[in-house]
């Protein structure tokens, strides 16, 4: 799906270096920025985040100093930039901000600091992702924790309609989809097209996730726009079996 894809190439790009940036190099921003980039020596970049100029320059992605540094980790980076003034609340050119770039890379500390320092915790991206969405597709669930617990929309939804527990049950993310339900999620809420988690986690043949839907209620009878249900996206017999086993208690 296009928001799927949209996080693995564009949100996650520190991990699969998908973004060039070897011809930012002439100023002391862009030094810093590289330096991030590469995961370069923390003390280095310590340095540099202390004598930059413009500690919220945008290189040609949109992405500031603090943004790298909250996407790997580098939580006394961050102190400093912040301390000297980064917004917290700056987008790249797609949407993304320093804590959907934390919260995808499970840096709870970081996580934690730009919460403290008022960021927007439900600020999306141009295609409707969160920062709980981040967290719930890579499978953080203390990050998806600490995020509920500071207010986190549970079911928003981004532009297919797709919210964080739909993410996680797709990927199956077990832990993740148990306590996103603890804490309220709504588990029938459908995509774009009618698709439910229940029937996505069944066409992924996640298993577990399905069981667990079913326990909660989810309704298997529910139908998409093409008139399918759960049991007719059933990737293995142990699920078909778990769907008629509902249908017939209930």
């Amino acid at each position: 799906m296009k928001s799927l894809n949209l996080i693995k190439s564009v949100i996650l790009f520190v991990l699969l270096g998908t973004i060039n940036i070897s011809a930012q190099t002439a100023r002391p921003e862009t030094e810093l920025i590289k330096l991030l980039y590469d995961s370069g020596d923390p003390a280095k970049a310590l340095l540099l985040a202390d004598k930059i100029d413009s500690v919220n320059y945008k290189d040609k992605y949109g992405y500031i100093p603090l943004m790298y540094a909250s996407a790997r980790g580098y939580l006394d980076v961050c102190k400093v930039l912040i301390d000297r003034g980064s917004n917290v609340n700056l987008q790249t050119k797609t949407g993304e901000t320093a804590l959907i770039m934390a919260s995808a890379n499970g840096h709870n500390e970081i996580v934690k600091l730009l919460l403290s320092k008022r960021c927007q915790l439900n600020m999306p991206s141009n295609d409707g992702i969160t920062a709980l969405h981040a967290a719930a597709i890579k499978g953080h669930a203390e990050t998806v924790r600490i995020l509920i617990d500071h207010g986190a929309k549970l079911n928003w939804q981004d532009k297919n309609g797709m919210t964080p527990l739909f993410f996680a049950a797709k990927l199956g993310n077990y832990d993740i989809v148990k306590l996103l339900i603890e804490k309220g999620a709504d588990f029938e809420l459908p995509v774009n097209g009618g698709m439910t988690p229940l029937m996505m986690a069944s066409e992924d043949g996640n298993t577990a996730i399905a069981k667990l839907l079913l326990d909660k209620g989810a309704n298997a009878e529910l139908k998409t726009d093409e008139g399918k249900t759960a049991y007719d996206y059933a990737k293995n017999d142990t699920i078909k079996t778990l769907i008629s086993s509902f249908r017939k208690k209930h």
